[in-house]
């Protein structure tokens, strides 16, 4: 970092590990009362969150129903008779290929499985961080984002999905293609945080990468058909629509959405909801196809990041914890290169805002979040290829 701005690496380790023990400590006493309360909140939510419906996709699975998890009746159910006292009622979105990825962690009870999601998730997406930026600080950093404790709030799956798209692209990016692309075919188990790797790719002319990628995508589709049927395919893709109607009749927490899609919604454009949200999508392609074509590696692997979170219509708070992967590959750059100005700031604002942008949509009624990922989107593409300047 320049020597010259207020926010050098003492200042943000030091704001950073502020962050992480407050974190640690109002996770600690959430734990503890949860523990004293047979693991049920006040809310009669059950500890790990939402983790309870991974939990539960693996449990029908397990008994030979994989199907029953789209069904709402008997997959609350399942839920329920987790811990007594239990109400969640969450419902299952996800590809056969995620519940192939989660159906070991049906084998336990849920409290174990959910300390056993967190040992295996946590470290892998620190191991990832440090690889890209490998100074000790770095794990301090990645984990103070708000959404490090959004997805330890909720159970979900933002650190094993950021580790495979970082570590995916960190072994690309260190001449290793096809492990690379290997690594990153394990997205299909959320296929929206991959789309635009195809882009990445083709433009950076990495064939290699292209190919692996599409090998491993292939492998786990197949594993996952043989293993549930190929009607999965059809119910999930049926279950589509069923998302798509909750979001625009407001049955989910659209505070929680930080896609184009539901900006559009809470600014009163609902009939043009859709197109600007392929807009989105086309606007991140071009950045993500001229960022990997005429930027630096590691810049433009933080551009594909960022654009990654503008191209779903189906994005959570909690996903932005992709963003700690995206400043990572952008630290490597812009320390040789220079920063662009007002670009500290703004990273500073995208890992501190995802925990208030509920308490924003509620106090506004507008979902704020794709703004500034908009705007980072900008401000990466700009910094990737950009001639570079004394740091």
């Amino acid at each position: 970092m320049s020597t010259g701005h207020w926010l050098r690496r003492p200042v943000l380790v030091g704001i950073s590990a502020l962050l992480v023990a407050m974190y640690a400590i109002a996770w600690v006493q959430r734990t503890v009362g949860l523990w004293r309360n047979g693991w049920i909140d006040a809310n009669h939510m059950p500890f790990g969150g939402d983790f309870v419906t991974f939990w539960a996709g693996s449990r029908v699975a397990l008994e030979g129903n994989a199907l029953s998890a789209f069904d709402p009746p008997a997959f609350f159910a399942v839920q329920e008779a987790a811990i007594a006292g239990n109400q969640a009622h969450f419902l299952w979105n996800y590809p056969p290929t995620f519940h192939l990825f989660v159906l070991p962690f049906g084998l336990v009870d849920l409290v174990t499985a959910t300390w056993l999601w967190w040992a295996v998730t946590v470290p892998l997406y620190l191991a990832a961080l440090v690889r890209v930026v490998p100074r000790w600080e770095t794990a301090v950093v990645g984990l103070a984002g708000s959404a490090v404790l959004l997805n330890l709030a909720h159970g979900q799956n933002g650190f094993l999905l950021t580790a495979l798209l970082v570590g995916g692209l960190w072994l690309v990016l260190h001449d290793r293609p096809v492990l690379g692309g290997l690594v990153l075919g394990c997205l299909s188990i959320k296929p929206h945080f991959g789309v635009l790797l195809p882009v990445a790719l083709a433009a950076s002319r990495n064939p290699r990468a292209f190919a692996a990628t599409a090998a491993s995508l292939l492998v786990w589709c197949g594993v996952s058909t043989a293993v549930f049927g190929l009607a999965y395919w059809s119910v999930f893709a049926d279950n589509l629509g069923v998302v798509g109607q909750a979001i625009d009749h407001g049955d989910l927490p659209l505070g929680k959405i930080v896609t184009p899609y539901v900006l559009a919604r809470s600014v009163g454009l609902g009939a043009l909801a859709g197109p600007i949200q392929l807009v989105s999508i086309a606007v991140s392609a071009a950045c993500v196809a001229y960022a990997s074509s005429r930027g630096r590696p590691a810049g433009a692997m933080a551009v594909l990041i960022v654009a990654t979170t503008l191209c779903s219509p189906y994005l959570f708070d909690y996903d932005l914890i992709l963003l700690c992967g995206a400043f990572a590959f952008a630290y490597v750059d812009r320390t040789e290169h220079g920063w662009v100005p007002g670009e500290r700031e703004l990273w500073g604002l995208a890992a501190l805002l995802p925990i208030g942008l509920v308490a924003l949509y509620n106090a506004t009624g507008l979902q704020l979040g794709p703004l500034l990922t908009g705007a980072l989107l900008a401000v990466c593409t700009w910094g990737a290829v950009r001639t570079a300047e004394t740091p």
